[in-house]
């Protein structure tokens, strides 16, 4: 009779436990769902774009023609996600930037595509900028010096050689 209690009573602790499991967005979703799904408190960082964006690299940005697609490796549950992608989109207008890609992956960084794999992304956020499906650069985790410093490296020194 002891044994079954000590049964039962750690299938119920096992089961309390997966239930009580946290689980973390994994998807692939266009800048409108991610503004959606994600529910961080702020979605768009408009405090970054007045107080600390580079005005002159973003209207230099936004001049260049041609288009790059981004790809934003992020994870709901990571910090620098939470505070470098709402600012990232709060100078989207100013980018030279035709399509966004949010990859939502969870601690294990697994993704059901590969991508994760694929484009050799080892930690959160990894924001990479593509043009005809070459890769021009990436910032992964923060950007050094600025993100309109990095962008601005990353778009231009391919743009212009």
């Amino acid at each position: 009779m002891r044994q079954i209690s000590t049964v039962l009573l750690s299938l119920i602790l096992c089961l309390t436990l997966v239930s009580c499991h946290k689980q973390y967005l994994s998807a692939y979703l266009t800048e409108e769902e991610y503004l959606k799904q994600v529910q961080w408190k702020t979605k768009i960082d408009t405090n970054y774009k007045v107080k600390k964006a580079n005005p002159e690299k973003l209207k230099a940005l936004s001049e260049l023609k041609d288009s790059v697609n981004v790809l934003v490796f992020f994870g709901t549950w990571c910090s620098d996600s939470k505070k470098w992608i709402p600012r990232l989109l709060s100078i989207k207008d100013n980018l030279p930037i035709k399509k966004y890609t949010f990859v939502a992956i969870d601690t294990t960084k697994k993704d059901e595509k590969l991508w994760v794999k694929q484009y050799g992304v080892k930690k959160v956020p990894t924001i990479i900028f593509l043009r005809d499906n070459q890769e021009l650069g990436r910032i992964v985790e923060k950007p050094k010096k600025g993100l309109e410093n990095n962008i601005y490296k990353i778009i231009t020194e391919k743009f212009i050689k």
